[in-house]
């Protein structure tokens, strides 16, 4: 199975526009909903509003974000998440440090599930997602991180006391065969992408056993490995192989795009947007082509 997949709804009103009109023409399988971000309950109404337009509903998953913007717990609760100004503060790096860090990893646990099970309930509370079949993935995969990952199982468990039911998380394997065994790209690989994916999927093999504990089967992903660039140009020569893969495997695929462009004015406008790299990334006419590539691959090889 195939899922086209739009990421980062709720990040901005513009962008969110952009995924909410996609949408309307059917292209969208699953999205994923940033909750910290001020504009959440806006974008939500957007969404709300323009629901019966939709050819199909699609599955709403919660991004969990803790790479930008606020917390929803108060900064007070999550002290080592959050910075003096109460934004988040955390990066890569200082979760992974974090999980091998005997005398923080208890501590940066127990305030990372509190957060996460607060920003899932303000998505359940909007009424707009499933409470029965909850599906959550996160802002630059951090749940891959094991203390993230451990907290996150933690919220799971804490949110199923108050029947919810937790029934997919993303898995954030890129897998690199396809790629590299494609000639035709080879012009467009970015080694630092490479890097993630190696990363990440080095990391998955404790998110799988996880997830099929928990009677979740785990997907492959195709959005790491052409961050930034998940293009019809792009993606064409490779697609085949990464769904050929998920097939023999029995795993769904999950085709991972950013298809709605931010504004660099409604980026200035607020203070939540921290790391420069995110916000070239957010700014990008790349994401037009983003958007455009999603709807044409989504006709051809969309189930």
């Amino acid at each position: 199975m195939i899922s086209f997949h739009a990421d980062d709804f709720a990040l901005a009103v513009a962008s969110s526009k952009d995924i909410i009109a996609l949408c309307q023409q059917g292209k969208v399988d699953s999205l994923s909903v940033i909750p910290n971000i001020s504009c959440f309950d806006g974008c939500m109404k957007l969404y709300q509003a323009a629901l019966p337009l939709f050819p199909r509903k699609p599955t709403l998953s919660v991004h969990l974000n803790v790479m930008e913007g606020r917390p929803v717990c108060s900064a007070e609760q999550v002290r080592d998440l959050a910075d003096e100004k109460g934004l988040f503060k955390v990066s890569w790096l200082s979760l992974l440090a974090a999980s091998f860090t005997p005398w923080k990893r208890g501590r940066v646990r127990r305030q990372l599930a509190q957060e996460l099970a607060a920003q899932i309930r303000r998505c359940l509370e909007t009424g707009l997602f499933d409470k029965e079949a909850v599906c959550l993935d996160s802002h630059q995969h951090p749940h891959h991180i094991p203390v993230f990952f451990d907290a996150l199982m933690d919220a799971a468990a804490e949110l199923e006391k108050e029947g919810c039911t937790v029934a997919c998380i993303r898995c954030s394997e890129d897998p690199l065969r396809p790629y590299l065994t494609t000639p035709a790209i080879y012009k467009k690989i970015k080694p630092a992408n490479v890097i993630k994916c190696a990363m990440l999927n080095m990391l998955s093999a404790r998110v799988k056993r996880g997830l099929r504990r928990r009677g979740i089967t785990p997907t492959y992903l195709s959005g790491v490995f052409f961050s930034g660039a998940m293009t019809e140009l792009n993606l064409r020569p490779v697609l085949p192989k990464l769904i050929a893969l998920a097939d023999r495997k029995g795993r769904p695929l999950e085709l991972l795009f950013h298809p709605g462009q931010v504004p660099p004015e409604e980026i200035a406008s607020r203070d939540e947007y921290q790391k420069p790299g995110f916000v070239a990334a957010s700014t990008s006419p790349d994401r037009a082509e983003e958007c455009r590539s999603m709807a044409v691959l989504k006709d051809e090889f969309g189930n």
